[in-house]
């Protein structure tokens, strides 16, 4: 997708370059008036805003009753790797305080301190149900 995105814009470029050549002998009026219509032409490019968070600007939401146990799965980053790991980050009730911990997913208390940003997971891809059989089958 990105590839073909790519390609349009130089064909665009290769577009534009001859109209602004043909346009330089034509009234300022007709310039402006196609120049309009190549910005609107123009292929839009989004931002994807930036999915991770600092664990100084915040923690991941935890679903469920504040006062009792829950857990959520995310990703994280640590300052010593340049790879993602999956962890849970998890309310706990221990010796009837609250504590919030980030464990591995084999169980395991991590308490190194070496988490620097943590994301949350996508969505799973939502079932449709297939018309020929009725079986729901994951939609990608």
């Amino acid at each position: 997708m990105k590839k073909q995105r790519a390609i349009d814009a130089i064909a665009l470029y290769e577009q534009i370059s001859a109209e602004v050549g043909s346009m330089l002998k034509q009234p300022p009026g007709i310039i402006v008036s196609k120049l309009m219509a190549m910005v609107l032409q123009a292929p839009t490019i989004f931002q994807q805003p930036d999915p991770w968070t600092n664990v100084e600007d915040g923690m991941p939401t935890i679903p469920g009753d504040v006062n009792g146990h829950g857990e959520i799965t995310v990703a994280v980053m640590f300052k010593t790797e340049q790879r993602v790991h999956t962890m849970i980050y998890e309310r706990a009730i221990v010796r009837g305080k609250t504590v919030y911990r980030w464990k591995w997913p084999w169980d395991r208390i991590y308490s190194d301190g070496g988490i620097i940003r943590w994301a949350y997971l996508p969505q799973p891809p939502k079932k449709q149900e297939d018309a020929t059989n009725g079986t729901a089958e994951p939609q990608c």
